[in-house]
Parts: C-alpha cells; structure tokens; sequence
C-alpha cells in the first residue's frame, strides 16, 4: 500500500429508501457503491463530475420520533399523544457529537451527522423502525 494517499473515507450516504445502498467518497476522490445487506462493493468511479449535495437540517421526523440538533447535542424525542389529546414529549436519547453538528439526516433506523471539524457519526437505533 502507498503510505502517501489518504485511504479513509471522508464522506457517506444513504441511497435508497431501502437503506441497503450507500456511497461512499474517499479522500482521494474515488465514489464507491455499496450493497449493505450483503457487504458488496458494486462499483467505483472518479469523482471528477460527481457533486456531493446535503440538505441542512436540524430537526426532522421519523414516525412518531422528532430527532433535533442544537451545537453538538442530538436529541431524540418522542411524540405521545394523552388521553385527553394533548401533545406529550418525552426524552428517548441523546448524544454529543464531538464538536458543533452541521447537518442531520435521518433513513430508516440510521440518523447520519455531519461536524464542524469534518467528523460523521453513524447512530443506528432500532426504535425508529419499530
């Protein structure tokens, strides 16, 4: 292996609303399809004409679950409804990310964040799906 590339991947995103593909970018320009569920890379390409495109958010709703961000905190809520019909929230996780989060997505079971400082963090959780 040449020591003077940068292998890691620097960027990754969900594809389908299946979230069995993803794509994956690495530092060094190459885009890599993916097959989850079986753990098959399906292909590469140069990444020359490829643009990378996220939308900034920091609240979104998953079912009965609102996940927010504020600075490097992700909350996960969940949203019941009493009785008497009145809206009640309660807490069901938090996290910190490891400095301010800039973007939030969320597929299925996986809420994605993208940091300040270029860290993404991959959450999966098995309530938003239940």
């Amino acid at each position: 292996m040449d020591d003077s590339k940068d292998y890691r991947t620097s960027q990754i995103k969900f594809i389908d609303d299946t979230n069995t593909n993803i794509i994956s970018i690495r530092k060094e320009s190459i885009v890599r399809i993916w097959d989850v569920a079986i753990g098959t890379h399906m292909g590469e390409m140069g990444s020359e004409h490829f643009v990378w495109t996220k939308g900034i958010s920091d609240k979104q709703t998953v079912g009965k679950y609102v996940i927010d961000t504020k600075d490097n905190l992700v909350c996960v809520r969940e949203r019941v409804t009493l009785d008497q019909g009145t809206l009640n929230i309660k807490i069901v996780a938090c996290f910190f990310a490891p400095s301010h989060i800039e973007t939030l997505q969320c597929s299925g079971n996986n809420i994605r964040l993208e940091c300040k400082e270029g860290e993404v963090l991959h959450l999966q959780t098995s309530f938003l799906t239940a």
